[in-house]
């Protein structure tokens, strides 16, 4: 059974994006420094190897997950297609 734990998580990080569809952050600051904190610092990436790392999470827990959650969306939008 798969058991599932919330967990508050803060960090501080670094913004990759633009702040606005209008606003272009290379006048601002390099490229290749967005470049470097998307692929080598991102924290979503990085926790997520750490966790697989420990042998908390691997890619059968993650399909298992999307595909509970998948069904309970399903289920909460169209309750007559439930069948469980």
């Amino acid at each position: 059974m798969l058991y599932l734990f919330l967990l508050f998580l803060q960090a501080l990080t670094y913004r990759v994006g633009h702040h606005s569809t209008s606003d272009d952050s290379t006048k601002y600051r390099p490229a290749n420094e967005i470049e470097w904190w998307r692929l080598s610092r991102d924290p979503v990436a990085r926790f997520r190897k750490w966790i697989e790392r420990n042998g908390w999470w691997n890619d059968m827990a993650e399909s298992e997950l999307r595909n509970s959650l998948r069904q309970q969306v399903t289920n909460y939008l169209f309750p007559e297609k439930s069948f469980g």
